[in-house]
């Protein structure tokens, strides 16, 4: 059988890179995982699992493929759909991403020995993807999303995070998007770092300013009406790692400086308070963020978060490119209407 992996990097021994058979016991990874709907357990036990090649050629009917057609496309692309797709984890990103999608009603992993991997026509990668976000000149979709493959660099320190980033914005070149821009504490360019939620800052409380990201952490609204305001006042790390955030339950919403903003659509009370601090403060940013034409994040995980700062940014790009902006600030009302295309339903704290 052909497979290829998202693998782990090599680890290194005494000063020597491991070997695949090493490298995986060295991370106790015992077993494979194939990412599908079980709408298609009966024909993958009639005809085993096969790649995409195999599925057209043999004319096997899917029910509803595990991956969409752009990255069908890429695989045909570079050759890979002669590879069937497995992963180390049964976690992996793409899951979370797909499950959004309802024509995969019911997503199962499927568990494979390990013992696949030492076949003849075994393809391991080191290639993960992550999405760059385009700017716009759509009032109807202020942003593009594009999965972009590139090699990840393991580890912690700034030297990996640049090598990672260096790798995405290659591989995003190559398919034609240029001008783009990093937008987190990672980034090597003064702007980037300096938009990150970390980095930016927030008017607050008349003539102070505080952190994005302590604003937005702090304007958590919690069942109950439970609200950590003292979270204004930590520094971003600490604002980020509050235990109480973990622990108080479900979030019904955010309230910052007398403003209650309900929890739909998700994102907007994190773009209205990134764009409304960059319009109001800095425009001198604004003025240079326009000549980008994407822009990327390395540290955003759609596992983990939904809100993400260089999504926020080709939205504010997009924005300011369509003479949207000051209309889009006018009110919450009219922020939600311009930027996602809904009109608000008004809900109430108490």
């Amino acid at each position: 059988m052909t497979i290829t992996s998202t693998i782990l990097p090599l680890s290194h021994t005494k000063g020597r890179e491991m070997n695949l058979q090493e490298t995986l016991k060295h991370y106790g990874i015992k077993s494979f995982w194939h990412f599908t709907d079980m709408s298609n357990l009966e024909s993958i036990k009639k005809h085993g699992l096969l790649s995409l090649q195999q599925l057209n050629q043999k004319k096997v009917n899917v029910s509803c493929y595990g991956a969409n057609e752009l990255s069908h496309q890429l695989d045909e692309a570079k050759g890979l759909d002669r590879y069937v797709h497995l992963f180390f984890i049964p976690d992996h990103p793409m899951q979370y991403m797909r499950v959004k999608n309802p024509k995969i009603p019911n997503p199962i992993w499927l568990e494979i020995n390990v013992s696949v991997i030492y076949e003849n026509y075994t393809l391991c990668s080191n290639e993960i993807a992550n999405t760059t976000f385009l700017t716009t000149n759509n009032p109807k979709k202020l942003f593009e999303e594009k999965n972009i493959e590139f090699k990840f660099f393991n580890g912690f320190s700034l030297s990996q995070k640049s090598k990672s980033i260096n790798s995405l914005h290659e591989n995003a070149n190559q398919q034609g998007i240029t001008n783009i821009l990093e937008v987190s504490t990672k980034s090597d360019s003064q702007i980037g770092w300096s938009l990150s939620a970390f980095n930016l800052m927030v008017e607050f409380d008349g003539d102070k300013q505080i952190s994005l990201e302590c604003a937005f952490q702090g304007s958590k609204v919690f069942e109950g009406n439970v609200q950590y305001q003292d979270i204004y006042k930590k520094t971003s790390i600490e604002a980020k790692k509050d235990p109480r955030l973990k622990i108080s339950g479900n979030i019904i919403g955010f309230e910052f400086q007398g403003e209650f903003w309900e929890n739909e659509p998700k994102t907007a009370f994190y773009d209205w308070l990134y764009i409304n601090a960059l319009y109001a403060s800095n425009r001198d940013i604004i003025d240079e963020l326009i000549g980008y034409e994407a822009f990327s994040d390395i540290e955003f995980n759609p596992k983990k978060s939904i809100n993400c700062q260089a999504r926020t940014c080709a939205v504010l790009v997009s924005l300011v490119k369509l003479d949207l902006i000051e209309e889009a600030l006018s009110s919450k009302e009219r922020f939600i209407e311009v930027v996602y295309g809904k009109e608000l339903v008004q809900g109430s704290l108490f």
